[in-house]
Order: structure tokens, then sequence, then C-alpha cells
């Protein structure tokens, strides 16, 4: 509640609550009323879908409060295999068609697998038509508890490429049912018949040294359980990195977001990226990804917060940009609108 009353203070004007699973809390709707009273929007909440119950939407509804309820699908007849839990499916997928007959907008969250694959498709046109609005697309974590049940069945950076490219002209050919965001590899708009590539962050020019390494940590800052000022949510599961940015409870929200370690992160540019990283700053590419994302740069706590994001390597070396335009070009009829990047003489 404290930290609700400095959210106020330093101006922070909307929050989405995750957990773990938020709902469960025997005191959620006193941490909403809090947020409410200060003038805060709930823009999302992440949830598995299992209590997202009418009588929860009539609460939300009683405070004129209708945040957006995000919630995982892992794939048509694969989301309890991957829980773990007999009815999960069902249970989300009833909670995505609540959510629609009350007006509530939903987002949805997919991981790949090497078993799942085949469902993307199938999977995007069930959510569209149960009115989702967005789908993100992850793959699977090697960590915990999946490294010992399930881990044979990660991909590949290039096969989950393949997987994406594959996909993208059935996108279109489905007319564009839902917002999509392919990890860094295609996004497109619901209804659109235009895309973008997430990967391709800057502008190509030396001018992108100038601009900041994690444009997320600029915009939002994530709060762990311990109350720790963090740039994301994967940076929590990595200890020894979380462990030096400050805690809220200590430091004060104020002085986290003006003289920290999270700050200082914040504001570190493209230039001391190249400066720390001798592969990065002789690669061809490094004014289009900027060396990628941070978090999938530490490799579990492996490497260097400064280090290198092997997926966005594996994107432009091995030319994916140009097989999606190519893919499109030769399986979608009608013109579909790419953004125009140059490398050396070709513009895609």
């Amino acid at each position: 509640m404290s930290i609700i009353e400095q959210f106020r203070d330093c101006g922070i004007s909307q929050v989405s609550i995750t957990g773990g699973e938020p709902l469960i809390r025997a005191d959620f709707f006193d941490i909403v009323d809090r947020l409410l009273a200060a003038g805060i929007t709930i823009k999302q909440i992440y949830s598995n879908g299992k209590l997202v119950t009418p009588q929860l939407l009539d609460a939300f509804t009683a405070r004129r409060c209708k945040p957006d309820f995000h919630m995982s699908f892992d794939g048509l007849g694969w989301h309890d295999w991957l829980r773990g839990v007999d009815g999960a499916e069902r249970a989300v997928l009833d909670a995505f068609k609540l959510c629609r007959d009350r007006g509530f907008s939903t987002g949805a969250s997919m991981t790949i697998h090497r078993r799942n694959t085949q469902t993307l498709r199938d999977s995007v046109n069930l959510l569209g038509s149960l009115g989702v609005n967005s789908l993100k697309t992850n793959p699977v974590a090697d960590a915990g508890s999946w490294l010992l049940n399930g881990g044979h069945n990660s991909l590949t950076t290039s096969e989950i490429h393949q997987v994406y490219l594959n996909y993208v002209p059935a996108f279109f050919n489905d007319g564009s049912p839902l917002t999509v965001m392919l990890g860094g590899f295609f996004k497109a708009r619901k209804g659109s018949r235009e895309y973008s590539i997430p990967a391709i962050r800057y502008s190509g020019t030396c001018e992108a040294e100038r601009d900041c390494v994690c444009g997320h940590a600029r915009a939002n800052l994530y709060i762990d359980p311990d109350g720790r000022a963090l740039p994301c949510m994967p940076m929590a599961g990595i200890d020894n990195v979380s462990a030096g940015f400050p805690l809220i409870q200590d430091r004060g929200l104020a002085a986290c977001l003006t003289d920290s370690a999270y700050m200082r992160f914040a504001d570190t540019r493209l230039s001391a990226l190249l400066e720390h990283n001798a592969e990065c700053a002789h690669c061809e590419y490094k004014y289009y990804c900027g060396g990628g994302c941070r978090a999938a740069a530490l490799d579990g706590g492996k490497a260097h917060i400064l280090g290198i994001d092997r997926a966005i390597c594996c994107f432009f070396k091995e030319k994916w940009p140009e097989r999606i335009k190519q893919k499109l070009t030769n399986e979608v009829k009608g013109e579909i609108k790419h953004p125009q990047w140059s490398f050396g003489p070709r513009v895609f």
C-alpha cells in the first residue's frame, strides 16, 4: 500500500498486475481500490483464467474499471499438457468467452515448443473467434521444471524462426484475425495488410549509438515480489543480476527513479554496449538490432548485461527478414506492406 502511494506521488499513471496468480490474494480488491483511489488506471491483469468469473467481472464493472485480461494459452490441445492440470485449457477458453461477453478486452500469450508447433494457426484462429485482441508468442524458457520434465521438446532458435516463417502467410490469408507478435520475428495488427519486424529496433545509421539499449525500461518499471525495481520480468529470475537493482522499500520509489542502478541501466546507450562488446561493434547489423534484448543476452545469468543476444544474431545473420518478405510475396495474394530497411545493396 505504501508503494501505491509512492506511485501517485511519482506521477505513475497506470499499472499492470501480475503474479504468479494475483487473483488468489484475499486482499486483491483492497489493492485495486487503493490504486483507483490514487487515480491510477489498471491497464492489464495477468491470470491463468481459472478465477476470471462473473463475480470478478461484476466487481470490476461496479468500480467502473475494465482492465484487459491477459491469459496464457499454450496451444490448442496442448495447454493441459504444459500446465500439468486437466481442465486448464477449458477454463481459460471459458474465461476468454466470458470476458468477450461482458465487454472486457483480452490478450493471450503462447509458449512454443516442439509438440505444439503445428497448432499455431488453429490457435490464432480460435483465439480470434473468441474476441481475443492480441497474441504474443515465445519459446519456453530453458529453466526450472521445464528442463526437468520437457526440455527435450525445446526448439533451437533457427527451428522456431522456421515455425514462424511457415505461419506468417496464413496470418494474412486468414484475414489477420488478431494482433500477433511472434517474438522479435514478426508483428502485425488485427485486420491489417502490413507487418513490422520487432527485432529491427533502430535506424540503421550511426545515429543509433545515442539511443538507449532498452526501450522497455524507459517506459515501464517492473517491481518483483520482493519490491525490487527491475527493467523487466525476465530479470527477476536471475538472482546475481537482479540483486544489483534497488529495493523500493529501502530506497523509496522517488530515489529509484532518480539516482539508482535502475536509472543508470535505463539511460545506457548503444554506444556503451558497442564499447563493451567487440563482436557487436564489428557487426554489420549493429545499428538495426542494437545488440538485441538485454535479458536474453544475460543467458540466465551466465553472461553480462551488455552481452550478446544470440537469437537476434541468428535472426539477422541467417537473413530471416529477407525470407519473410519472399515468403509473403510467394504465398499471399494481394499487396502486403512491409518496412523498408536497407542491408547493403538490398532493400526489403
